[in-house]
């Protein structure tokens, strides 16, 4: 073989391979363009849910507004509740005292929920969540962490009744003594 035939098969073959890698280069170009291209963007969107408590009716039915009691005297209140928020929510219980001089220890209190149709104007239904001493009740349930659970998972549309009845003890040493106290109902989800 001629040394001119030899330069132009090296100059074909070199040209061969240059051709070669200039398509597998333009090969890994275009898929990895094709691979970004296929990529897609979705929009993200949050919203927060509402948790809502309604009283239909007034919040000082269920308070406490008593002198002058007696041993033995029952003093009760009530308040019709409304969930209308969008996502679930537990309602909870709780009191602090404000000013006491210590007739708290001689207070029993009881405290029941209904969620029968008719609310307040009924006792159908009526479920005990809570009895014994008003000084317990703060004690054990003085924040909304703490508090007496009335209503679990409560949906949008829920009504429940909250009923407390409250009962001087018998007993001489209750003479004479206060409590000035505050109840939240508060609702979380």
């Amino acid at each position: 073989m001629s040394g001119r035939v030899r330069v132009v098969a090296a100059t074909a073959a070199s040209l061969c391979v240059v051709a070669a890698i200039a398509v597998l280069v333009w090969s890994a170009v275009a898929t990895s363009s094709a691979r970004v291209s296929a990529s897609t963007q979705a929009e993200s969107f949050f919203a927060a849910g509402t948790i809502a408590l309604d009283s239909p009716t007034s919040q000082r039915q269920f308070l406490f507004d008593t002198t002058d009691l007696y041993p033995g005297q029952s003093v009760e209140g009530c308040v019709d509740l409304a969930y209308t928020g969008s996502i679930p929510g537990t309602i909870r219980l709780f009191a602090s005292p404000v000013s006491s001089s210590g007739l708290d220890e001689f207070i029993e209190l009881e405290v029941a929920i209904s969620t029968s149709p008719g609310g307040c104007d009924g006792a159908a239904g009526r479920r005990t969540v809570f009895a014994g001493g008003l000084d317990r009740f703060w004690r054990t349930h003085d924040s909304y962490g703490t508090g007496l659970t009335v209503g679990e998972s409560v949906e949008a549309g829920s009504d429940l009744a909250l009923w407390a009845r409250a009962v001087l003890d018998d007993d001489n040493a209750a003479q004479g003594l206060t409590i000035d106290f505050s109840m939240l109902v508060e609702v979380r989800p």
